[in-house]
């Protein structure tokens, strides 16, 4: 607080304290999404075989994490929040703020599974797939690259996107 900003943007999948922080000192914050959409869990989960329901039973059983998700709630005074507890939430769902910015293009994102999807819809989460944000000096390279090598970035895109 003592810097006073007037906004908190932040990753809710590597800095997801930042929206709690934001939220219990009244700070307006917007979520800035680093992986290919919310769907990301499931595509994680899908090539390495685990699941959120794994991951939530794992985070239940382990007393430190269970003490410290205990402290968190207090701390902040937010009883309700599941903090990656509950089977019938999208895991991190409460690390979204209402509209969040995905660097990600909404063709390329991973696919968001039905359950979670009407989820979101119902506590009113937009997700804005504005795509990677490329500054100046990465446009200027982008530029710079010749037909041949931009018909064959083209053609790894078009590779990973058909696999």
């Amino acid at each position: 607080r003592h810097h006073s900003p007037y906004l908190v943007v932040y990753c809710p999948v590597l800095c997801s304290v930042a929206h709690l922080a934001a939220t219990y000192l009244n700070i307006p914050d917007v979520s800035l999404l680093t992986a290919a959409g919310p769907g990301f869990w499931d595509a994680a989960f899908a090539s390495s075989g685990g699941s959120a329901a794994g991951l939530i039973t794992a985070i239940r059983v382990n007393t430190a994490n269970t003490r410290a998700i205990e402290g968190i709630r207090s701390l902040i005074n937010m009883p309700n929040l599941s903090l990656n507890t509950s089977e019938s939430e999208p895991l991190i769902h409460e690390y979204y703020t209402g509209v969040n910015i995905v660097t990600t293009i909404a063709s390329m994102a991973d696919v968001l599974n039905e359950n979670d999807a009407q989820f979101y819809e119902s506590k009113g989460k937009k997700f804005e797939f504005v795509g990677p944000l490329l500054g100046e000096s990465q446009a200027t390279v982008a530029a710079a690259s010749s037909e041949e090598e931009v018909a064959d970035l083209f053609k790894h895109v078009q590779e990973a996107a058909a696999a």
